[in-house]
């Protein structure tokens, strides 16, 4: 199909979607989208000011399938309390991610940052909580984040972005957009696909995301006059009850993941901005 206009903010941006249903109702799904205008967007009392090429990538935790109660969970039964998600990001070349000052910035390289945020929504964006404490936890270029017991959706939303000449608080934000949706631009409708690797291009950036795995990565220009390239990736899954004990990482059906190496996800046809 052909691709749609997209919207972020009433700024333009080019996106994809990949989805993949974990267990029961339980669904990750990734929404990458590129910027193709500067702007910026208000999150809570900060603003988030971004440039042609920058990169965000949503991440939502669909309406969860809890352990507990009539859901039985191989290799460590209890009640489920929180999940973590293990995301790995880095630029080739350029070792881990170094902190700026302790805030929630996060020097990759060639000119670039990474804005890895201690806050989430449950509620599609209308509001937004704060991690437990010690969240996001940082392991080189492994980040932990931690989201107790919801209903509804979680949503999470890291930028990747030319780095900020602005002091902490001033230009960057610590939340999500307050009107974020499931994925952030207008919606295609049109299907998906799980055929290959999937991909887009704006304003001088491409994202390639494989087929399988959970893993994406993202082409970007850097303050050398070339390329830089970021590898993004789903690492692990944790489902935990209260006392922070994995559950359900056993059996056909698991609701914890030490890989999504063999996870098969879905693509939306991209959109792309005007």
């Amino acid at each position: 199909s052909s691709p749609t206009t997209g919207t972020y903010e009433g700024l333009s941006v080019s996106s994809i979607n990949f989805t993949s249903t974990l267990v029961g109702s339980s669904e990750l799904k990734i929404v990458t989208m590129i910027f193709q205008e500067g702007g910026s967007f208000k999150v809570g009392n900060d603003t988030v000011n971004v440039t042609a090429g920058t990169v965000k990538f949503n991440v939502e935790l669909g309406t969860w399938s809890w352990c507990g109660g009539d859901v039985v969970c191989k290799a460590n039964e209890g009640e489920g309390h929180s999940v973590e998600l293990d995301i790995s990001v880095e630029a080739v070349g350029h070792g881990s991610p170094v902190s700026k000052n302790g805030s929630s910035a996060f020097d990759i390289g060639g000119g670039n940052e990474l804005l890895m945020l201690d806050t989430y929504s449950t509620d599609g964006g209308s509001t937004w909580l704060t991690m437990p404490a010690g969240y996001p936890s940082v392991d080189g270029s492994k980040f932990t984040l931690k989201f107790p017991k919801w209903t509804g959706s979680v949503i999470y939303d890291p930028v990747v972005k030319e780095a900020s000449t602005s002091a902490p608080g001033n230009g960057v934000g610590n939340g999500t957009p307050q009107n974020d949706t499931s994925d952030g631009s207008q919606n295609d409708t049109s299907g998906g696909s799980t055929d290959g690797d999937q991909g887009i291009d704006a304003a001088g950036v491409s994202v390639k995301v494989k087929g399988q795995s959970g893993k994406m990565t993202l082409t970007i220009p850097n303050n050398t006059s070339g390329t830089t390239d970021v590898e993004c990736q789903m690492v692990a899954l944790r489902q935990l009850d209260a006392g922070g004990n994995t559950l359900g990482g056993g059996g056909a059906q698991k609701h914890s993941f030490a890989s999504f190496a063999t996870q098969e996800f879905t693509f939306s046809s991209p959109t792309t901005g005007t």
